[in-house]
């Protein structure tokens, strides 16, 4: 899976919804009002794929330029179970931190990555971005995996 393949899905819906509703205004069924819902459906899922990728990357860069570095230790590379596309699974680095400054410790997930990044990792450190008023927004930069990856 690579990231050409979500944007051609995004635009796909986009492109759909819109034929959809040039097809109901322009009357070319018998039930222009169902082409009109499923065009205003369609529409809204591409859409929202397209906000959902604006918000995550908005979010990234906030915290990137306002966020705490820190280093947390990988634990695991896991197999994230709970999506599949066309048969695979995505990847995801666990890593955990302890913030001596309160005593607790905090677990971390990657975004999904498509390969499997185990021998690029070992049993590395690996920068999280962490928001320091709610540590339960963070970004795991794996930006280093995917550009280092065979």
């Amino acid at each position: 899976m690579n990231h050409v393949f979500f944007v051609l899905t995004k635009w796909l819906f986009v492109g759909a919804g819109g034929a959809l509703l040039v097809s109901a205004e322009q009357g070319l069924s018998e039930t222009p009002s169902t082409l009109a819902i499923l065009g205003v459906v369609f529409l809204l899922i591409g859409g929202g794929l397209f906000a959902q990728g604006w918000w995550r990357s908005r979010r990234e860069a906030q915290l990137r330029a306002h966020g705490r570095l820190v280093y947390a230790q990988v634990l695991e590379i896991e197999l994230n179970e709970a999506l599949e596309v066309f048969g695979a699974h995505p990847f995801r680095v666990v890593a955990s931190w302890h913030d001596i400054s309160v005593g607790k410790t905090h677990a971390f997930k990657s975004e999904n990555l498509w390969f499997d990044p185990t021998d690029l990792i070992g049993g590395q450190k690996i920068p999280v971005y962490v928001d320091s008023c709610e540590p339960s927004r963070y970004h795991v930069d794996v930006s280093l995996l995917v550009n280092a990856r065979p």
